[in-house]
């Protein structure tokens, strides 16, 4: 044998050697965690901003002077981010399937008896080789089929995290950030209570006078609204971007990454078999 087909059989001991070791799977399991933790996290996130929404739709801030009612029900304009907040949590329940689903899958693909038979397959395939016999060529397409089976999972793991390092990590934490600030403003907003001018005072002069004064400086109902709708705006752009942000991260680079491994199914097969072809030359 010449070098290159001794290296052609040495690459196909260390693939079967790294079919049988757990780190690739270890490794694509934690990441998987990580993401599915990040997902209920963003869902109980979800679900308490569609309570704090809830509450501050139902809130009617009244002023009452004498008698003379004024009330502020901002439900109207947050009709809108809380039916965005609804289907947020829905894509996300959906997203945290997905990536249940990975975790099956690379459960299946760690599951020993695969592991050995892949193992052996390459085995097998690299003795062909190093005794210059022709491995058949059914035997290349099972045993991509078993690598494709191993290995899918992990490299489309490994692939997403990538990708979420690179690109999404930056717009989910500072989304995130806003989106837990604005709710807690909206809750402060939503928690306003009705001013009523207290019966000690002396005239009705002086509780007209404080009346105006507390209305003023806390409870312009044009100015609440304003602030309402800002940060109901606020929300729905974030919102906005997490939707973006889990459905890459949980969906399509899953998808996308998955498919390119099966793409790679022919290639493999080939491979294998100009492996042997070159250690028999």
């Amino acid at each position: 044998m010449t070098a290159r087909p001794w290296l052609a059989v040495v690459m196909l001991a260390l693939l079967a050697l790294v079919a049988l070791l757990p780190q690739a799977e270890r490794f694509a399991d934690d990441r998987l965690e990580t993401a599915l933790t990040r997902s209920l996290t963003a869902f109980a996130l979800a679900r308490s901003l569609d309570a704090v929404i809830s509450v501050a739709q139902g809130t009617e801030v009244a002023i009452e002077p004498v008698g003379i009612g004024v009330t502020l029900a901002p439900g109207q304009v947050l009709d809108p981010v809380n039916d965005l907040v609804e289907q947020f949590s829905s894509l996300l329940l959906f997203a945290s399937a997905s990536l249940g689903v990975q975790v099956l899958l690379l459960g299946i693909g760690a599951w020993w008896p695969l592991k050995v038979v892949t193992a052996g397959g390459v085995a097998v395939i690299a003795l062909c080789a190093l005794f210059r016999r022709t491995s058949p060529v059914w035997l290349h397409w099972l045993v991509a089929l078993l690598l494709l089976l191993r290995f899918a999972v992990p490299l489309s793991v490994l692939a997403s995290e990538a990708c979420w390092r690179l690109l999404l990590a930056g717009p989910f934490q500072t989304a995130q950030a806003e989106l837990v600030s604005g709710s807690e403003l909206l809750s402060a907003e939503a928690e306003v209570e009705a001013i009523v001018p207290s019966e000690q005072d002396s005239s009705w002069k002086s509780r007209a006078e404080r009346w105006w004064q507390n209305t003023r400086s806390q409870l312009d109902p044009s100015e609440r609204l304003a602030r309402i709708e800002d940060a109901a705006s606020g929300l729905a752009h974030r919102i906005v971007e997490l939707i973006a942000v889990f459905m890459l991260e949980s969906l399509i680079f899953p998808l996308l990454f998955l498919t390119l491994c099966v793409r790679a199914l022919p290639l493999v097969a080939r491979g294998l078999g100009g492996a042997g072809l070159r250690a028999e030359g």
